[in-house]
């Protein structure tokens, strides 16, 4: 069975959206509808309506700080989220997505996840077809950062309808277009009403041409519907509250009127709360409870999607994205080759004088600093420009966070952990650090631990900051926190005791006495007679105070916090980007 062929019908009762502090007024008030097959609705509301607000609550796209109450039911049934995400879809207001993919990578993605389809697999046939409906093919190879607003709106529907929705759900993607891009849009959902979906659409000013293309109204004043029915009942409705149409010439403009709150004047403030009291007074006197029209349990084809598909999916675009990001990865290269020119003219070929123990402090201290922070700043830059498109793709049911979290730590790592391990491992060699093999090799393994931390860490970061640029000042504090707790800058015996503890939580900590331990123990230095000496590696070891735990030990804590870091992005991706269910 087809998933276009079956008939959907969602009804949503008492729908309320609430701030989780208290005393805070709701935004939406016990608010209930339907959307129907075969039927276009129209959301009509002015600015800060509560129009998004009640839709995004619907499909459970998530809202911070709010709280979301009430009963929805698909064919008379509550809601089963795999059958939600496969039967409704949803169209926001703006388009959040990988800026560098063209139209047809764009949609051949969404075609191949929502199939759980394999990379390589062939779906040109069906990614044609609906460019071709949309009206996409003049820009189907153009990167989705060069094309217009209304070719967005319709690269938009395109991601939605690739899973083949039975409910459309869209919010104000018709705010910064003309009127001939809007009705482009609505006769493309006018073909889709006639093969059988329900849709519902929210206008914030609804032209006065567009009206005989929906079949019915709902209109949301202040968070609380204040009419829901057909165009011709709209009428009849607004006569009965004293309201004569034939004064106004755009019924269009006549809602908008009705629905506004003028704030000119103390007066006009009043009346206008008078007047929108009135309405919901007078709706909440004739409303009809919604009920489902359409009750049965219908089986719907599932997809199942396996992870690893998703995720190779997912990780072969990231890696597609990086490539084309061609001034960060100039930048990269060009730091990188900086920076091993400066360490190359610093500290080759390091000798074992007594100042060849400083610089052996100073070369890793450095390393240890650069590898925390580069990584750490890489995955910020990556996740912070994409977390948007995530959200919009974990919500729509696309792939999970889960998925999604371990596919964005493996691009990354490819992108900038790799060549940074490579980077070091020649850095290595060409100063002159110990020689001995296994030594070498577990240099390389604690950088490629500091690069798995740093990478997970800077996930978590970005996450919970809102920009870019807070991402990275908090990133750059709690990094700077840990450099001092870790040794580089001060001997950790003169670290004050009331902040000492803070030491044993520090990666940068464990790190950096484990290459200490592994670069120095072994090693013989030259002594002069008029000169204070340090024989061996073991007496600079213990005179730094890095010999408080074998570093056996230190690698083991060491892993132990990149396991935990890891496992709380895994758990921070899922909090913040899964969607919300009503409660």
């Amino acid at each position: 069975m087809d998933l276009e062929d079956v008939e959907v019908e969602i009804v949503w009762r008492n729908i309320t959206v609430e701030s989780d502090k208290p005393f805070k007024e709701a935004i939406v008030k016990r608010a209930q509808g339907k959307v129907k097959p075969s039927e276009m609705t129209v959301l009509v509301g002015v600015s800060g309506a509560g129009k998004t607000t009640m839709l995004n609550a619907i499909v459970g796209k998530p809202m911070d700080g709010l709280r979301v109450t009430g009963e929805i039911l698909l064919n008379g049934h509550l809601v089963n989220t795999k059958v939600w995400e496969r039967a409704v879809g949803f169209v926001g207001e703006h388009l959040h997505s990988y800026e560098t993919q063209t139209v047809e990578e764009t949609l051949r993605f969404a075609v191949m996840i929502s199939r759980g389809l394999s990379p390589g697999m062939a779906v040109g046939e069906e990614v044609s077809g609906l460019i071709r409906s949309l009206g996409l093919s003049r820009v189907a190879y153009t990167p989705i950062s060069s094309i217009s607003t209304g070719e967005r709106v319709r690269l938009s529907l395109g991601i939605t309808l690739a899973k083949r929705p039975s409910i459309l759900i869209i919010d104000e993607v018709t705010n910064d277009l003309d009127s001939f891009n809007i009705i482009h849009i609505l006769k493309i959902l006018m073909d889709l009403k006639h093969r059988g979906k329900g849709i519902m659409i929210s206008f914030q000013r609804l032209p006065q041409e567009i009206l005989p293309f929906f079949d019915k109204v709902m209109m949301i004043c202040q968070g609380e519907i204040v009419f829901n029915g057909s165009l011709k009942e709209c009428m009849i409705f607004f006569e009965g509250c004293g309201y004569d149409f034939k004064k106004h010439t755009e019924s269009a403009d006549f809602f908008m009127e009705v629905l506004s709150m003028d704030t000119t004047t103390p007066e006009s403030e009043r009346a206008s709360l008078c007047r929108i009291a009135k309405l919901k007074m007078s709706w909440k006197r004739i409303e009809p409870l919604v009920v489902s029209s359409i009750i049965k349990k219908t089986e719907f084809p599932i997809v199942i999607r396996k992870s690893i598909q998703s995720f190779f999916l997912v990780f072969e675009r990231n890696l597609s994205d990086f490539s084309r990001s061609h001034g960060l990865m100039k930048i990269l290269s060009i730091q990188k080759f900086t920076t091993l020119s400066f360490l190359v003219f610093v500290y080759y070929r390091l000798d074992y004088t007594q100042k060849g123990i400083q610089d052996r402090f100073g070369i890793l201290s450095f390393i240890v600093m650069s590898s925390f922070e580069k990584a750490a700043f890489i995955s910020i830059i990556f996740i912070s420009s994409h977390k948007k498109a995530l959200k919009r793709e974990v919500c729509a049911g696309m792939y999970g966070a889960i998925t999604s979290y371990f596919a964005n730590m493996a691009s990354t790592l490819c992108v900038s952990g790799v060549p940074s391990i490579l980077y070091i491992a020649g850095v290595y060699w060409i100063v002159g650090l110990n020689p001995d093999l296994f030594r070498f090799a577990f240099f390389v393994f604690i950088f490629a631990v500091v690069v798995l931390f740093s990478t997970s860490f800077g996930i978590i970061v970005s996450l919970y900051t809102k920009t870019l640029i807070h991402a990275q000042i908090l990133a750059s504090t709690i990094v700077m926190t840990f450099t001092m707790l870790g040794g580089t800058f001060v001997n950790p015996g003169s670290i004050p005791g009331f902040i000492r503890w803070a030491i044993w939580i520090s990666p940068v900590y464990y790190a950096f006495e484990t290459v200490l331990q592994t670069q120095l123990e072994g090693l013989i230095f030259e002594c002069k007679d008029s000169e204070r000496c340090i024989s061996n590696g073991k007496e600079a070891l213990n005179m730094y105070g890095f010999k408080r735990v074998r570093y056996t030990v230190s690698t083991g804590i060491l892993l132990l916090i990149t396991i935990i870091f890891i496992a709380l992005g895994a758990i921070s991706m899922n909090r913040i980007i899964k969607p919300r269910n009503i409660t």
